[in-house]
């Protein structure tokens, strides 16, 4: 299981240097996409799989990512460390991780939560669904996210607006039920 979500990081990851070209709003782009998983040697089958992603766009603030598949449903991805400051050939050696830290969405109790993280590039994800809802519903309701960055302070996150480029993923998305706020 722990390579299936050091695949669905990896796949984020290679969405962080220019490669949309879907739908683009003035905050978020949206694509599909078709991620292949190797397994190089293990038990299990190769497979493939499809869905839709969407990142927000100002690489001057962290990058919030959604993923929707019907393999692994809704995953929310974060990368603390501005993308204009991110130097993509440091990439090479990564270390996936597994920290459980707080999150806090503005009106609602903290929350526990485990992720799965690459301290290289200070990079979140999100290994249950309902912690993707919880930041994807933060999206849609414009309330800030407050997340204890594993190793380092917290750090709150303003979302941007959704817009065109938002909404085409969440219509896009099985799992929101083709609406924007599920």
């Amino acid at each position: 299981m722990n390579t299936i979500f050091t695949a669905l990081l990896l796949s984020g990851l290679a969405t962080t240097l220019p490669a949309f070209a879907d739908s683009e709003g003035e905050y978020w782009r949206t694509e599909t996409f078709t991620q292949e998983f190797n397994k190089q040697g293990g038990d299990s089958e190769n497979f493939t799989y499809t869905g839709i992603k969407t990142a927000s766009i100002n690489p001057d603030v962290p990058e919030i990512r959604f993923g929707c598949s019907d393999r692994y449903g809704l995953t929310a991805t974060i990368t603390f460390r501005p993308l204009s400051e991110a130097d993509p050939r440091n990439n090479k050696y990564l270390k996936f991780r597994y920290k459980n830290s707080n999150m806090t969405i503005e009106g609602r109790d903290t929350e526990r939560v485990n992720w799965t993280f690459i301290k290289e590039t200070r990079t979140i994800q999100t290994r249950r669904n309902k912690h993707a809802a919880m930041i994807y519903n933060a999206i849609v309701e414009q309330r800030p996210i407050t997340i204890k960055e594993p190793y380092k302070k917290n750090v709150t996150l303003t979302p941007a607006p959704v817009d065109e480029g938002f909404i085409e993923f969440a219509t896009g998305c099985s799992v929101t039920s083709g609406t924007p706020a599920s």
